[in-house]
């Protein structure tokens, strides 16, 4: 009997993998570049690896060629990867990457962050990962594939030819299985919608690079085993794919992209580009690790005083992360679930965690607050208030919140009962898309009353006519709407947030629509020019699709290689 057969009948051993910390660079310049981990065990783990969720699939497009799968070890536990350099080894790649999303996976799935199963946005099971997909400087996620592809290409480092693997970059794989996780979480933010739903999309991803980086031990003895009083400026965590930023062509930073900025709303306010905006709530991340490092450094100082310094950064660090990493990814449930602003998200940052922590006793939700204020996300302090507030009582009639919950029909019921309340249009037709409950926990073994949440949808046709239109003036594109209401287990409504079609956005849907005509964005769907947004007109309805190998700007090799 093998072990795979064995694995059926035993309780499975955990999994250990080598990962690289940050990426190849990173290890060739600290001898802290790779780290072993420990996953938990998988009721069934095959070659690839191949698990319940995840696939990898090591298929090269350029090439056109599959190369031999990483095998399990025969007593379990692990895979057998040889002996050659982890930089050249393609079975490490393939166990690197498979580690790295793995390991993302089960933190984010934790009590700690989002206390339940994240779902896909695609009709499958399982994710499927190419470690080295083609011959490109990109790495991207694809909805209509169900897949994770890696990119990988050649460069000058020092003087000699070294290949570039984006499969081996922790930032880069956290990032695109971001991109699936959201998309997961919220499927119409991958509409074509605002700069503020697209920019999230991008922070989301370096948002989920920098909480895997900082659960990683060798990352936080890093940054913080020199006991700094700050971390302000930049360090390991803040500079994002360090290896694909150096090595980029063209590029004048070591880095692809920075959380230590100083952007504000203010300044990317012209600018309708996901990326650009998308440095906004990053650097938001970033500040609000800074000020909790020091708050918990300031603190441990204080109770444990016969601590080494080094010891007592290390310990400050960690919780700093953890406190930063649950406010800012937890707020996702209480966000809409289309047409969100970034005024949503920082309100739905701070209702979650009073949700969970109601007296707020280190007082880091303040800090939160004037964060976001720094940011120009809130121009005022009233303005992080919920936009709604609703009590109980003003429902129309006595409600169980088993019983709403219970059914998507039985969710539709009660909201379309409370239309007015609720300020939905009696003539709009939605439909309840989503009804979960989540199993989260807080500090000290403390778990908050478990939550409900029901989302529903719907859209309205927006019209686009005029010169500066082109060739799309006279069609319609959908606008989606909708709303997200949080209950708890003990029949308390917690929040709720609606996106309807105002006038505000309908004129700022119509206006992105011409920033991205402007800009040279749009293209034919089955155009060979892989313009950054696909475009489909039927029965006069204009389609409009991000195309996910332009996620990163990425450009062919061969088309650089025309042009120099």
């Amino acid at each position: 009997m093998n072990y795979l057969q064995k694995s059926l009948r035993h309780a499975p051993k955990p999994i250990k993998a080598k990962i690289y910390v940050q990426d190849p660079l990173f290890a060739e310049q600290s001898i802290r570049g790779i780290c072993s981990i420990k996953l938990e065990g998988e009721p069934w783990l095959g070659a690839g690896p191949t698990s319940s969720r995840i696939k990898v699939v090591d298929y090269d497009q350029t090439e056109k060629k599959t190369y031999p799968a990483v095998e399990v070890l025969a007593v379990g536990g692990g895979f057998s990867v040889g002996n050659s350099r982890p930089r050249n080894n393609f079975k490490f790649h393939q166990a690197n990457v498979w580690a790295v999303t793995s390991r993302v996976l089960n933190i984010i799935e934790s009590g700690w962050i989002f206390g339940r199963r994240i779902p896909w946005a695609f009709p499958k099971g399982r994710l499927t990962i190419y470690p080295h997909a083609e011959l490109v400087d990109n790495a991207c996620y694809s909805r209509e594939e169900g897949c994770l592809y890696f990119g990988y290409y050649h460069t000058q480092v020092k003087g000699r030819k070294t290949a570039v693997y984006t499969c081996l970059s922790h930032d880069t794989i956290t990032h695109e299985l971001g991109h699936a996780v959201l998309d997961g979480l919220k499927p119409l933010y991958n509409e074509v919608s605002s700069p503020d739903v697209a920019g999230f999309h991008e922070f989301f991803g370096d948002a989920l690079a920098m909480t895997s980086a900082l659960t990683l031990q060798d990352v936080v003895v890093s940054v913080a085993g020199r006991a700094p009083k700050t971390i302000s400026g930049r360090t390991l965590v803040s500079d994002i794919a360090s290896e694909f930023g150096s090595t980029y062509p063209g590029s004048e930073q070591p880095f692809l992209r920075s959380a230590a900025n100083k952007l504000t709303m203010d300044d990317v306010r012209g600018d309708l580009s996901e990326h650009a905006r998308s440095e906004v709530l990053t650097g938001a991340f970033y500040d609000l690790l800074q000020h909790l490092y020091v708050a918990e450094l300031r603190r441990q100082k204080k109770q444990y005083t016969h601590r080494k310094p080094g010891h007592m950064s290390v310990a400050a660090l960690f919780n700093a992360a953890n406190y930063t990493s649950r406010m800012m990814l937890r707020g996702v449930d209480y966000c809409p679930p289309a047409g969100l602003t970034y005024l949503d998200y920082a309100r739905a940052v701070l209702r979650a965690d009073e949700a969970a922590y109601p007296t707020d006793p280190r007082g880091y939700r303040g800090i939160a607050s004037k964060v976001f204020l720094k940011r120009r996300i809130a121009k005022k302090k009233t303005d992080l208030l919920p936009s709604i507030e609703l009590r109980n009582d003003q429902f129309r009639q006595p409600y169980n919140i088993d019983q709403i919950a219970s059914s998507p029909m039985d969710a539709y019921t009660f909201i379309d009962n409370n239309r007015e309340l609720l300020n939905i249009p009696r003539d709009v037709e939605f439909k309840v898309s989503r009804v979960y409950r989540t199993r989260k926990f807080a500090a000290a073994g403390y778990f908050p009353p478990q939550e409900v949440v029901i989302e529903f949808t719907w859209s309205e046709d927006v019209y686009l006519k005029g010169k500066r239109y082109g060739a799309y003036s006279g069609t319609f594109h959908k606008l989606w709407c909708g709303g997200t209401l949080v209950f708890d287990s003990n029949h308390n409504v917690l929040h709720y947030v609606l996106a309807d079609a105002n006038n505000r956005r309908k004129k700022e849907f119509k206006g992105y629509i011409l920033y991205a005509i402007e800009e040279g964005w749009i293209g034919e769907a089955d155009s060979q020019a892989k313009p950054k947004l696909r475009a489909r007109v039927a029965n006069g309805e204009l389609r409009l699709a991000a195309n996910p190998a332009m996620r990163h700007l990425g450009r062919r090799r061969k088309k650089l290689q025309k042009k120099r």
